[in-house]
């Protein structure tokens, strides 16, 4: 009874008797992201994921006590209560509690997931204040698009921030950080964490209610939403990955395609249907600009940088071309996890040479060769093993600060590039941050180090900008989603894709379901339906949403709404904000 009034307690405390806003913003967001292929978006109730198994599996975390029970207030959970409840998953260590707790996610379009920082800052370029208004990240293309005097995607719906520009001139470099799970949530619990990025929002054209527009919020979409400035129904990137749900050997069985990777394990760039603003800023201007894209993540890297020398212009793209010239490789690279070193597709981009200087496990040893959070770097097999662990921690954001500074010094600086009148663009994603808060929580100490090594990293980024460029450079810093609280908190709870898929599969008649899919693919929030055995068996969109609807965990509806993907699209798909 008593675990009863408190999530109770919570629902009222935290949404209120009366709340309407979360369905409108939910829809828009989802209306933007509806590709033909889709049939239906999945709303979780507040707080609960979908996610794989790995979500449910326990882990030792540390928190602060007074920050914990100051959370947990907001939650409408007592510190007692919490203790109470848990007392088996707790070790007392004086101001500290250890906890074993399960992980967390992101998908949905409810403010812990989509409540992110954007700010602007460069005082030559921007007028600084504190905006209050609602932005998303699609609004940073055609913004920088209007400084720098350029044409826009042709994908990009949403209008420039034309008030926060000055206009005086052009940067000579544009560097875009982004904090990878950097939502507002994470900077209010650790609020005295990042002086560096704190002194930013001070000084910049903030805006702390922006939000990320579009579902999923996942990695993949939320950096080809800042790369192109379009939404997923227009470049077509809905998830990390499309998981389809077929029969192999008689069996069904999900396979995972992720994004911008081949049946044959290749990389392409050809799931982004959008050029990015990298793609029409380097061939507008004769591939002189130098685009650089750094993330450990390809998804992140290319949905940035763009289609390096793939792209090609069309009239269609809404910009008349300068020449006929054909697009060259930009510097775009991630790590391959054979090796953990740095790589690129080596006939689309390029690999900054000094790159090769800064593979993980050499790193990793030398600078940190006691290890973090229990984890010791000592081999190479062990860190491809436990690659989660491996870059989920602070020193994995210094090597990603120091390789994007490095690669700063010697292919824009040392080569004569940075002061020659065209503006360059250099896109970097601190990643640990999302590693760390998968496992343990945005709320918890591991997140506060992790978190203040990205600060003095991205500190150090601007005294070299400052140093070389004096007033002559922008920096835009933001996050490409937040996470949802864990559930031992906030009352949620989490469901398995396996779940949601055999609740689906129970429309078929038990002799059937193992070779007849009622799914084609699904992400974390949205379904495509198989049409054919639908028909087969006589099964309506309908059906298929009545009993997602009915899903139960601990006795409770697990799903606040399901949308038919028709009733979204009647929406206004590009309503400007």
């Amino acid at each position: 009874m008593r675990l009863l009034i408190i999530l109770i307690t919570i629902s009222l405390s935290v949404f209120g008797c009366k709340d309407y806003s979360w369905e409108e913003s939910y829809k828009l967001a989802a209306s933007r992201s509806i590709v033909p292929e889709v049939d239906l978006v999945l709303v979780p109730e507040p707080f609960s994921n979908l996610d794989d198994e790995w979500i449910d599996v326990e882990k030792e975390t540390v928190y602060k006590k007074e920050k914990l029970s100051k959370l947990l207030r907001t939650y409408g959970i007592g510190w007692s209560d919490f203790i109470t409840i848990y007392k088996d998953k707790i070790k007392d260590r004086g101001n500290d509690i250890i906890f074993s707790g399960k992980g967390t996610t992101h998908a949905t379009n409810y403010n812990y997931d989509a409540n992110i920082p954007i700010l602007f800052y460069g005082d030559k370029y921007v007028n600084n204040g504190i905006y209050q208004d609602t932005i998303y990240q699609q609004h940073i293309v055609p913004t920088v698009a209007e400084l720098l005097e350029s044409p826009v995607p042709n994908s990009v719906k949403l209008k420039s921030l034309s008030k926060i520009l000055k206009k005086n001139s052009k940067p000579e470099i544009i560097v875009t950080i982004v904090i990878d799970q950097g939502g507002i949530q994470l900077y209010r619990a650790h609020n005295d964490s990042y002086p560096n990025i704190k002194k930013l929002m001070h000084n910049s054209a903030y805006f702390p209610n922006a939000m990320v527009g579009h579902i999923d919020a996942h990695t993949a979409v939320g950096h080809v939403a800042i790369g192109t400035g379009a939404f997923p129904n227009e470049h077509e990137i809905i998830a990390n990955d499309r998981i389809y749900y077929k029969s192999i050997n008689s069996n069904l069985t999900s396979v995972a395609e992720p994004i911008y990777q081949l049946p044959n394990g290749n990389i392409s760039p050809s799931d982004m249907k959008s050029p990015t603003f990298a793609d029409v800023w380097d061939q507008f201007n004769d591939n002189i600009p130098v685009i650089v894209s750094q993330c450990y993540a390809v998804r992140a890297a290319i949905g940035m940088a763009g289609h390096g020398s793939d792209y090609l212009y069309s009239p269609s793209f809404g910009y008349e071309s300068k020449t006929s010239i054909v697009a060259d490789k930009d510097f775009v690279y991630w790590l391959t996890k054979p090796t953990l070193s740095w790589t690129t597709h080596p006939g689309l981009y390029q690999l900054p040479d000094i790159a090769n200087n800064f593979a993980l496990y050499p790193f990793h040893s030398s600078r940190n060769p006691e290890g973090w959070d229990g984890f010791v770097p000592n081999s190479l097999d062990k860190m491809v093993k436990e690659f989660h662990r491996s870059v989920g921690n602070p020193t994995q954001s210094m090597l990603e600060g120091e390789l994007i500074r490095s690669v700063i010094q010697k292919e824009i600086i040392d080569s004569g590039k940075s002061k020659d009148g065209y503006t360059d663009l250099v896109y970097v994603t601190f990643k640990a941050t999302d590693a760390t808060g998968h496992t343990h929580g945005w709320e918890s100490e591991e997140a506060r180090e992790v978190l203040e090594e990205t600060d003095r990293q991205v500190g150090l980024i601007i005294q070299m900008l400052r140093n070389h460029y004096q007033e002559d450079f922008m920096l835009i810093l933001t996050a490409d989603h937040g996470a949802a609280p864990l559930i031992e908190f906030s009352g949620g709870r989490h469901m398995t894709y396996d779940r949601l898929l055999s609740e689906i599969q129970s429309l078929i008649p038990i002799e059937s379901r193992n070779s007849n899919s009622l799914v084609n693919f699904y992400t974390s929030g949205q379904i495509s339906l198989n049409k054919e055995t639908m028909k087969i068996f006589g099964i309506t969109e309908y059906d298929v949403i009545k009993r997602i609807k009915s899903i139960e965990i601990d006795k409770k509806l697990f799903f606040r709404e399901v949308y038919s993907a028709n009733e979204l699209r009647k929406l206004d798909k590009n309503e400007n904000k």
